[in-house]
């Protein structure tokens, strides 16, 4: 076997909500409002999303202070 073999999948940096970025589906169910926002890993991939522009905004920014206080 390869070192390709072990590879299960790509992990995806996603970032927008399902309406405008259809790799975001699988969070749609938890953005259903205003400042509704999720920023984390959704199996392999890791998603920055909000219902709107500013909420996934806001969710990328406490991702970047959530790294920054490791």
């Amino acid at each position: 076997t390869g070192v390709l073999d072990a590879v299960v999948s790509p992990t995806l940096f996603i970032v927008g909500g399902p309406i405008v970025n259809a790799l975001a589906q699988e969070v749609a169910d938890m953005l259903n409002a205003p400042g509704d926002m999720v920023a984390g890993v959704y199996g392999t991939n890791i998603i920055v999303a909000g219902y709107t522009a500013d909420d996934t905004g806001q969710a990328a920014q406490d991702l970047i202070d959530a790294l920054d206080a490791i």
